[in-house]
């Protein structure tokens, strides 16, 4: 019935996530995703985007072989989307989970400043220009305090089971090699 019964909740909620880990193991991964993609963001979050570019460009072409049936264009849109979404997950575990983390850093190096300003803005501004409206940006200071609250629980439940599944992301190729 009001914001602080409302983050209290959400706080739970995040806290229950170390338990929910334990039983289910990979299950709570805050991002899944190819090495490849992650490597890709790492490299832009670390000011090297031409690298970064580097990467995705030759994961997209290793995808293309993978992909032969399909028309290569259909197969490009199809990488060029998934290091897309690569991104926004990376932007929602940073604003979700690990914003203890990414806050500290912005605090302590100006490199990771504008890293942590884009995942924080960035996701609200590409829906309000897809949905051809600012509610995502007018609901964005409460939808970052949701986060943010369920964040702080699941650090708080981490520590207290000691089990950081909930924590650590989870890279992998998609689709599975053959035989592996």
């Amino acid at each position: 019935t009001t914001l602080g019964a409302l983050l209290r909740q959400r706080f739970g909620y995040g806290r229950s996530a170390a338990s929910l880990a334990e039983r289910h193991p990979g299950a709570l991964a805050p991002v899944r995703m190819s090495g490849w993609s992650a490597l890709a963001w790492a490299l832009v979050i670390a000011r090297r985007p031409w690298l970064g570019l580097a990467v995705a460009a030759g994961t997209t072409v290793a995808l293309l072989r993978k992909l032969a049936d399909l028309p290569r264009v259909e197969a490009a849109k199809l990488a060029g989307r998934g290091h897309l979404a690569a991104g926004r997950q990376m932007a929602q575990a940073t604003t979700r989970v690990w914003w203890p983390v990414a806050l500290l850093a912005a605090v302590l190096s100006r490199r990771a400043r504008l890293p942590v300003a884009a995942a924080f803005t960035v996701p609200v501004i590409v829906d309000a220009i897809r949905g051809r409206t600012l509610q995502p940006v007018i609901d964005a200071p409460l939808v970052t305090l949701d986060q943010m609250a369920y964040g702080a629980g699941v650090w708080a439940g981490v520590l207290a089971e000691r089990q950081p599944g909930p924590l650590l992301p989870d890279f992998t190729n998609w689709p599975p090699r053959a035989g592996g």
